[in-house]
């Protein structure tokens, strides 16, 4: 059993801050353990971590103890709301263990405040266990974003019924997208509140409600992500983008002019199948290509030799070597890409990613969002090969990199934690 299991009896270290994070998902426990970083070096504070999934490895690995709890599995949320089955948000049966297992470890444990980025009953359990709450979470799940869901192609929608596809061309499509969304959030929240009554706690009106907290950190641009006024309690601070430490591979750092390919860790495998075959179309150059885990670079050892293949790369440091970035639409590649001033071409398979990732660079002039529905070599061989010659492109996405810090925003969020703290 792990030192740190949360079953131990209650002799575990306490801690100042327990982050819970989806250790399941990169983005969520990358910008967590910057922002855990910044805090144990600035603020002294012992912090810790909490959850289970396959980058807990990345916790330990940065020195943090990790307490087990229950998780949901990534791959399967995101293979089930592809299919329009489910979205990645619990069931009645699963919200209840999930929160008796956190109240019991933050009893257990009394930190001064929890930090939960897209662990979805975290909030619930802090408050029960009437602790402060900070939430780090984008500004399109919160009521305070300026752009709507609309009809989005990746919709669950045309998941279940993708003849309907062609309503998307009608005025009133994002319309009824907005209105859907609305009806979607205040029924998914339904299986906190069953939890949340018997622990005497208000009803929340929207799933949005459970990315609030006493403290929220938005790790956004006003570029990409445009917001209404913020109330006081939420803190825009820029983008947290976790890349692996060190330097990129000596072969990787003497290339320039490559095509830089980071599909995250929530991709569907056989886009990378796609993704060879257009580089292969693009004779001649040069690729680096980072699977995130999701497949082994060892299944590609006979590609073309000007292409390199790994699980993970500082992403910032390739991008400013690259010519073009192409990505599935997540923001933390978007924000490496960007703030290197190199355009983007963007296969998304999720709303979030087709509408406040890609959808967003694509709106801004700075890449190509293209559809993961008809996506074949030649498409995204064509889109590389437009946004590496467009000077509008280029300079679209050099005038939004004057605007992108991506060493700051960690100090910042830790400064809205340790006041909070006290």
């Amino acid at each position: 059993m792990d030192q740190t299991d949360s079953s131990k009896p209650a002799s575990a270290p306490r801690c100042g801050v327990l982050f819970m994070p989806h250790l399941d998902v990169l983005a969520h426990t990358g910008r967590c353990l910057l922002v855990a970083r910044a805090l144990r070096r600035e603020s002294g504070m012992e912090v810790h971590f909490a959850g289970a999934g396959k980058y807990e490895r990345l916790v330990r690995e940065a020195g943090f103890k990790v307490h087990q709890l229950p998780e949901m599995s990534a791959a399967e949320l995101v293979r089930e709301s592809r299919r329009g089955r489910r979205w990645p948000f619990h069931s009645t049966g699963q919200v209840r263990p999930f929160v008796d297992a956190e109240t019991q470890l933050l009893r257990r444990l009394q930190p001064r405040l929890v930090v939960f980025d897209h662990r979805y009953t975290a909030g619930i359990s802090a408050e029960i266990a009437r602790l402060a709450r900070v939430s780090i979470t984008n500004i399109w799940w919160t009521p305070w974003t300026a752009a709507g869901m609309g009809l989005a192609e990746t919709h669950p929608l045309f998941a279940r019924l993708p003849r309907l596809r062609f309503i998307r061309r009608f005025a009133w499509a994002d319309r009824l997208g907005d209105y859907l969304a609305s009806r979607m959030f205040r029924r998914w929240i339904k299986p906190y509140n069953i939890v949340r009554a018997e622990h005497a706690l208000a009803p929340l009106e929207s799933i949005l409600d459970l990315f609030n907290g006493d403290a929220v950190i938005l790790p956004d641009v006003s570029e990409l992500a445009p917001s209404r006024e913020l109330p006081p309690h939420a803190h825009r601070v820029g983008p947290l983008v976790w890349e692996p430490p060190g330097q990129l591979p000596a072969e990787v750092a003497e290339m320039e002019g490559f095509v830089y390919v980071s599909m995250g860790s929530s991709a569907d495998p056989a886009v990378f199948d796609t993704v060879v075959e257009a580089l292969r179309l693009l004779e001649g150059m040069p690729a680096v290509v980072t699977t995130g885990g999701v497949r082994s670079p060892a299944e590609f050892e006979h590609a073309p030799e000007r292409m390199r293949f790994y699980d993970f790369l500082p992403g910032s440091l390739a991008a400013r070597l690259a010519s073009a970035v192409v990505c599935q639409g997540g923001i933390g590649t978007i924000y490496q890409a960007l703030s290197a001033g190199k355009p983007l071409v963007g296969i998304p398979f999720m709303p979030e990613q087709e509408v406040y990732g890609i959808g967003a660079v694509a709106r801004a002039g700075a890449g190509i969002a293209l559809s993961p529905f008809d996506l074949t070599a030649r498409t995204l061989a064509d889109a590389v090969e437009t946004v590496m010659r467009d000077a509008r492109c280029r300079a679209a996405a050099e005038e939004i990199s004057a605007r992108i810090d991506l060493q700051r925003a960690p100090s910042a969020a830790a400064a809205v934690i340790s006041e909070l703290a006290g």
